[in-house]
């Protein structure tokens, strides 16, 4: 019998194909999913497995192609959701594959026994990862930064890390609570049962907060400095909400050249930029 320790789905695939073409004997016990949980949710651990491959690779690519895709990156929520977006966005920004599945409001699934066993608030996003799951928009994005792009959308540096974070939390506090609001009044109610009086409110609470991200940005060209990171994806997703409803707002030029430089990177644009519903 030969035994093999594996650390990950591609190290098996590889080391898999690699049997194959040096015409080695094929170990012989059949992959199940239970070895594939055992081994994301003990990663450090030493563990050996048997396996028995078939011979044919492309039997091989096709036997793996269902497993990957079960632990392949997942978020679950409907598209138009901003908090969704700030998840799918992260994900897309660090190039790993990822699947979104609807779910939330017309689509359910988030109030099902199966779903609440692995968020219990009932909202989305939720995000599962090899085993893994996790919900709470802003902590998932700091999650896949900082698995996928430690040193660039999470920044090392401690002093940038944490500005990052602040920002991340005063979308949480205080610029989300004053927009939630105008978009649900102006773009989820119909005129007749809208809420002017709330909808006054809440533009004038943006107008003072957008006001203190645009002096931010007077100073730097993103939350942290003059590079894209974490920092700029909760703002940067409800910013596109804020610049394409149909209200009256101030010229904050450092605010809307960000916003542009936002348009020109192509996982805002597949992710955020989609009509206001």
């Amino acid at each position: 019998m030969k035994k093999l320790c594996f650390k990950s789905i591609s190290h098996i695939k590889v080391n898999a194909l690699a049997c194959q073409i040096r015409g080695e004997e094929p170990v012989t016990k059949r992959i199940r999913k239970p070895f594939f949980r055992r081994c994301f949710l003990e990663p450090a651990g030493r563990m050996r497995y048997d396996f028995d491959f078939p011979k044919n690779p492309v039997q091989i690519s096709f036997l793996f192609l269902k497993e990957i895709k079960e632990f392949m990156l997942k978020i679950w929520g409907r598209a138009n959701s901003v908090n969704v977006q700030k998840a799918v966005w992260a994900t897309a920004e660090t190039g790993v594959a990822f699947e979104r599945v609807d779910a939330g409001m017309a689509f359910g699934k988030n109030n099902e026994d199966w779903y609440l066993e692995l968020n219990p608030n009932g909202k989305i996003p939720l995000l599962q990862h090899e085993g893994f799951s996790l919900w709470e928009s802003n902590v998932i994005v700091r999650y896949l930064c900082q698995t996928f792009s430690m040193g660039k959308l999470c920044p090392e540096e401690v002093e940038l890390r944490f500005l990052a974070e602040q920002w991340m939390d005063w979308t949480v506090s205080e610029l989300g609570p004053a927009m939630h609001p105008v978009f649900w009044g102006l773009v989820r109610t119909p005129p007749e049962k809208r809420n002017q009086q709330a909808i006054e409110s809440g533009i004038k609470a943006c107008i003072r907060l957008f006001t203190m991200l645009d002096k931010h940005f007077q100073h730097s060209g993103f939350v942290c400095g003059s590079d894209f990171t974490m920092g700029d994806i909760p703002a940067g997703a409800m910013a596109y909400r804020w610049f394409n409803m149909e209200i009256d707002r101030p010229a904050l030029k450092a605010l809307q050249e960000w916003y542009e430089k936002l348009l020109k990177r192509p996982a805002y644009r597949d992710h955020v930029v989609m009509p206001l519903t």
